[in-house]
């Protein structure tokens, strides 16, 4: 019950602030305002009347006098409005990394300290703009009878006090108070840092350009406080609380054994004309009161308490207002105008029986306010939650709480392709929403709707474009979001064809094809292949280019691929092609291909028409007609490798008939020949351009011509000439070369 916020809080600040200005300030111009000479640089702290630098360090004095480097607000140092009135100090208390461990120093006279007095000595400080730094060490020494020292350094001095706090703040100033109990008659103060600059503990501030550590000063204040410092009491009670007050006692042996303790409390208006004993601790050091509110006691807003020491009739401070009732009020009825949509206007009510209580509210995020209404204009669903109001007939409080719903729902639609978005796209439109929504609607053009949080529109039209919205529900309340669409035209109808499959050595040709206005088109594949081009080749293609070529057609930045999967084999092996001979009109002619290969299929032509599917043939009863070239292929995965020979047909005793057998050959071949007589045949060899590569004579024995021609290795592969001369007759027949 002791967060009662009312007015006698203000009450008693006021009565409070008035106490402390009514103490006197040991301290002759302690707010600076009082100068013998306007300042007009640094180093002049002198012209502030009763003030001056304690040794050669070059303190400070600004004011309001002055437009120079030493002005207010704006000088050398920076910008700051006093604390109080029209002027302030300044003074530097180290320096990173400073062996010389410069230090500045102000001083003057205070009337002189009673020993073993408490004193409460305080000042406004706040750090330089310049300064990159800022540390502990800023106190206050206290001597009498002491010469000015000289030197620049930090002073071997032990002070009375260094202040705790740690000063950051270059807007506005920070209050640093602290109290000591006086063990002389000092009558003399010097403030400054006294630690030195290499043991100070320093912190790194968001600006400033120097490693100084500065401090404006201002408002210096000692003064003699109780040596009894209570913890203040101040608050709301009802009948049977107890109110804890706590303290304890500066200086030591201030107070005697024998000592007594009394806590008092005022009347109802704050007096102690006839204050109440209400305790006594018999101690001469700190302890705690523990008070019961009793029975028959007048209700109030304005009690206070405070301690009496007995043997040296010292009294402490008096604390805040303590509000004390006798009867608790009946208890409160607490609603409001929930539940809520996001943004509403939240309206708080209370009522009780009780005539002439006060309220106070207490909600989520910190809310507070009084009276028998409360609102929040916007409100959110932090805002959801208990409300709890306290009616108070004095110090006496009783509670109730209304639970307050705010529905939280903010819709948001997006596109997750982009915008713009292609004809050949998806279009996909995802719905998000912050609460716990019920519904989800969306609306577009051409009449579109969906009512689910993601949807999608495959290939959309161009008539398609346009705003799309996301509406989302939750009890009652709903919240709506929009996505600008543009959709523009892709490529129409992408299609993409080769001549597949291919056999090694084969040029590729691929052709892409598309509508829909100006296209560009783009080929890849394997290898690293590319053209940009609809038409586009590949010569010599291997199976190692085996693979998916891509065709992407591209229109208006929007892009539709097609995929070919192209295959290249291998040609089979070339085949061997052989024949019997020589051959005579009658013979049985046998062809076959020389180690035939199981998963490869053979087929013969030749002349007359002839033809077989099979790796051997044969012709029965040949004549003149079946001589002539005759061709095998090798035929595999639709690829193909062939064989030719050149077969000769002799009639029975025939002495023109010239025959070359094997015929192709490797250029080692024999020449074969009927003559009418022992005879020596010249023979001679020929390219098809009638150049001769091989001269010969043979003779014909028991009238057979059977010579050998080796010229493998010599011969290139082709269709030569052999000519003969047999029986006076020059005869001519064909010879393939094949290596």
């Amino acid at each position: 019950m002791k967060q009662l916020y009312t007015i006698f809080h203000i009450l008693f600040l006021l009565i409070y602030s008035l106490s402390v200005s009514a103490q006197v300030n040991m301290v002759a111009n302690g707010n600076f305002e009082v100068y013998n000479t306007c300042p007009n640089n640094g180093d002049q702290v002198y012209r502030c009347t009763g003030w001056q630098a304690y040794h050669s360090g070059s303190s400070d004095y600004f004011n309001r006098c002055t437009n120079s480097s030493v002005g207010v607000p704006v000088n050398a140092w920076g910008y700051r409005e006093p604390a109080s009135g029209d002027a302030y100090t300044g003074l530097y208390i180290g320096r990173l990394q400073d062996a010389t461990d410069y230090k500045e120093y102000i001083t003057t006279k205070v009337m002189p300290l009673q020993e073993n007095r408490a004193y409460e000595v305080s000042m406004s400080v706040s750090l330089a703009d310049i300064s990159q730094y800022a540390a502990k060490g800023l106190g206050v020494w206290f001597y009498k009878d002491v010469p000015l020292f000289t030197g620049m350094a930090g002073l071997p001095v032990v002070p009375q006090l260094i202040y705790d706090t740690l000063v950051t703040q270059k807007s506005g100033w920070v209050r640093l108070k602290k109290v000591i109990v006086a063990d002389s008659s000092y009558d003399h103060m010097v403030i400054g840092g006294f630690i030195p600059s290499a043991m100070l503990d320093t912190v790194g501030v968001n600006s400033g350009n120097q490693d100084w550590i500065y401090y404006f000063i201002d408002s210096v204040v000692v003064r003699k406080v109780s040596h009894i410092n209570m913890q203040d009491a101040g608050g709301a009670y009802c009948l049977g609380d107890t109110v804890i007050v706590p303290f304890d006692v500066y200086g030591n042996n201030y107070f005697q054994p024998g000592n007594a303790f009394i806590l008092q409390l005022s009347s109802s208006t704050g007096s102690f004309k006839n204050p109440v004993n209400v305790d006594t601790i018999y101690s001469n050091t700190g302890d705690t009161f523990r008070y019961a509110i009793p029975g028959g006691i007048v209700p109030g807003s304005n009690y206070l308490v405070r301690i009496i020491g007995t043997d040296s009739t010292d009294t402490s401070d008096v604390s805040s207002p303590l509000v004390i009732g006798d009867k608790l009020p009946s208890p409160p009825i607490a609603f409001s105008n929930s539940p809520l949509c996001t943004g509403a206007l939240l309206e708080l009510y209370a009522t009780d029986s009780t005539p002439g209580v006060y309220f106070t509210w207490e909600g989520p995020r910190g809310f507070r306010d009084t009276g028998a209404s409360a609102v929040i204009t916007i409100a959110t669903s932090a805002d959801s939650g208990p409300y709890i109001v306290t009616a108070w007939r004095y110090g006496c409080a009783a509670s109730d709480t209304t639970i307050v719903n705010i529905a939280h729902v903010i819709g948001s639609a997006a596109s997750t392709a982009g915008s713009p978005v292609c004809t050949n796209d998806t279009l996909r439109l995802r719905g998000s929403a912050v609460g716990n929504p019920k519904s989800y609607s969306w609306t577009g053009p051409g009449g579109f709707t969906a009512h689910v949080a993601d949807t999608f529109i495959v290939h959309p039209a161009i008539a398609a474009s346009g705003n799309y919205t996301l509406t989302v529900a939750f009890n009652g309340c709903s919240a709506s979001d929009s996505v600008a669409v543009a959709v523009k035209q892709g490529p129409i109808d992408v299609f993409a064809s080769a001549n597949n499959p291919l056999c090694s050595g084969d040029t590729m040709v691929l052709r892409g094809y598309a509508s829909g206005g100006n296209l560009s088109y783009t080929w890849q594949g394997p290898n690293g292949y590319s053209v940009a081009s609809a038409i586009a080749f590949r010569d010599n293609i291997t199976p190692a280019l085996n693979g998916s070529y891509i065709l992407t057609a591209g229109l208006n930045g929007c892009y539709v691929k097609d995929t070919l999967d192209i295959i290249v084999n291998d040609h089979p092996g070339k085949p061997v092609a052989n024949v019997n001979g020589p051959l005579l009109v009658g013979d049985i002619m046998l062809l076959s291909v020389a180690s035939p290969i199981t998963d490869v299929s053979y087929s013969w032509t030749g002349p007359s028409g002839f033809a077989a599917a099979t790796a051997s043939a044969a012709i029965n009863a040949i004549t003149r007609e079946n001589q002539g070239t005759y061709i095998v292929t090798a035929s595999q995965y639709g690829c193909s490798s062939s064989d030719t020979l050149v077969v000769t047909i002799g009639g029975n005793n025939d002495p023109y008939l010239l025959q070359v057998y094997p015929n192709p050959s490797n250029g080692n071949f024999t020449v074969y020949a009927n003559t009418k007589y022992d005879q020596d045949v010249a023979m001679s060899l020929s390219t098809s351009g009638g150049q001769i590569v091989y001269r010969s004579t043979a003779s014909v024995t028991g009238k057979i011509l059977r010579a050998n021609v080796n010229m493998s290795g010599a011969l290139s592969s082709g269709v030569y000439t052999l000519r003969a001369r047999i029986d006076g007759i020059v005869q001519d027949v064909g010879v393939v070369i094949q290596r």
